[in-house]
């Protein structure tokens, strides 16, 4: 945060006016509005008890938050090790962290961890205020799900035409077996001195089945989505977040009908809207494309750099075409070096891209470590997630993917450039639309701004720095210019 941020005196009573209206309240502003300080600095001096501060990195949740943020508050986070953190997680809030002295329930803990609790620890939730920082990944495709699979499930299960929900005809039966397969993978593990195997893939649909988050849209299209209870359940929630408006959690609340109240930002003190707008706007050279590549755009009848497009360009061959292109807007109009730029497209295109923009296969030296945000990784699809063998290290290709949470590691870096007109799945879009009654049009606007919006903020600008940035899908810069001049 900045100083002028760090300075600013805040009202706590546009949070109690939202509480008023609903329990669930969503404090939606600009990074760098002052957001983040805001809340916590009420949990310092309101001293809440039964708090549970939702995260998605894990630095914040083991250090930021109970270090810094909320020092001397003894907030405690669930732990690697016997049970897993999940239990941890339901043990901390049924029973306080003893080790205080006097009982407290103040938790933090990551979204992969609060995700996970099941139906036993719903009522539980009914004491504690829940802070979620960012929103919540409230439901995912499962692409592997074949026709054997969906045959063996609808033996065993059905679902309702109007919710799509599916449920196990016999829960007892799963719960039964889960307890056979634990004991026995766990003296398998004693006794060969090794991790458990890994649970198979239909073991892992019952389990979502058993915490009733399995959705059918129709033949062979399964999805899981989060339960509601995860907030309904809770005593009041506040959901820190920029663009929830037409977002997938916001679909996911109009879904099952649950209201939201949004927190007067002005009201609460922070940085206005017109401000970091203008700020950011002072602070963004935007590149403008070649012709060949606006022509491009031009042309198609649909949207350009989506990733079926990437994958039309590459098959063709047409993409050797704009080689010159390419080049010219990072070596000309950019003026980059390897070391200093940032950049997006289809992760499967990524190398096809760097033999064609030597400028583009650099690594970029980090300030620290890159933190992606930590994610349920039982159903990690291969969409463009981070790279795993160097997320750990001091230095990073250059090339980021688009789509996922994650810190502010490039902060120092002052080129970006962002070749990738990134879609909702289309089959989750038309469940949510189907279900929600938010148009497509707007969930699809959402997707677009919330991701390049993420992206961008991970350069020089979020530390209020000049960065260039070159858009090249013609719709996604669109958004953004209309985003800029509306305020």
């Amino acid at each position: 945060m900045t100083a002028p941020t760090q300075a600013r005196s805040y009202n706590y009573q546009a949070i109690e006016d939202a509480w008023t209206k609903g329990k669930i309240a969503v404090l939606d502003s600009m990074p760098g509005s002052g957001k983040t300080t805001a809340i916590t600095d009420y949990l310092r001096k309101t001293e809440l008890n039964h708090v549970i501060f939702v995260s998605p990195f894990k630095s914040e949740v083991e250090q930021e938050l109970p270090k810094r943020k909320l020092k001397g508050l003894h907030y405690v986070h669930p732990r690697s090790g016997k049970g897993g953190k999940v239990t941890q997680l339901k043990e901390l809030m049924a029973e306080g962290d003893k080790s205080s002295g006097n009982q407290l329930h103040r938790i933090t803990c990551t979204h992969s961890a609060f995700t996970r609790l099941t139906s036993e620890s719903f009522d539980q939730l009914g004491h504690y205020t829940l802070v979620i920082d960012e929103t919540l990944d409230v439901i995912r495709q499962l692409d592997d799900v074949g026709l054997y699979t969906e045959y063996m499930l609808l033996g065993r299960g059905g679902f309702s035409e109007d919710s799509k929900h599916y449920q196990l005809n016999d829960q007892d039966w799963f719960d039964e077996l889960h307890k056979v397969d634990k004991q026995f993978f766990e003296t398998v593990s004693t006794t060969s001195k090794s991790k458990s195997p890994k649970k198979d893939f239909m073991f892992k649909l019952c389990q979502i089945a058993a915490h009733n988050q399995l959705y059918r849209y129709s033949k062979g299209k399964w999805f899981c989505m989060l339960p509601i209870e995860l907030l309904t359940k809770a005593k009041r929630v506040i959901v820190m977040t920029h663009g929830f408006e037409n977002s997938f959690m916001h679909c996911w609340l109009k879904i099952h009908k649950v209201e939201h109240h949004y927190i007067d930002n002005e009201k609460l003190g922070l940085v206005p809207e017109v401000t970091l707008k203008q700020e950011l706007k002072s602070n963004l050279k935007l590149i403008e494309l070649t012709k060949k590549l606006n022509d491009l755009a031009e042309t198609r009848n649909y949207e350009s750099f989506t990733k079926s497009h990437w994958d039309l360009l590459v098959d063709s061959k047409e993409i050797e075409d704009l080689k010159a292109s390419l080049n010219h807007i990072v070596k000309e109009k950019l003026c980059a070096d390897t070391s200093n730029i940032f950049w997006t497209c289809p992760k499967g295109h990524r190398t096809e891209v760097e033999r064609l923009v030597p400028k583009l296969r650099g690594k970029v030296t980090l300030q620290k470590p890159l933190e992606i945000a930590d994610v349920n990784e039982d159903f990690i699809e291969d969409d463009d997630i981070a790279e795993s063998d160097e997320e750990k290290g001091k230095t990073h290709s250059s090339w980021l993917p688009c789509n996922i949470k994650a810190r502010n590691d490039f902060g120092h870096i002052t080129n970006c450039l962002y070749a990738f007109s990134l879609n909702p799945p289309p089959l989750v879009l038309n469940l949510l639309v189907k279900t929600s009654g938010i148009s497509a049009k707007k969930i699809n606007a959402t997707f677009k701004l919330n991701n390049l919006l993420q992206f961008i903020y991970r350069g020089s600008i979020r530390e209020k720095q000049p960065m260039n940035l070159c858009i090249i899908p013609a719709d996604t810069r669109a958004l953004l210019d209309d985003f800029l001049k509306h305020y």
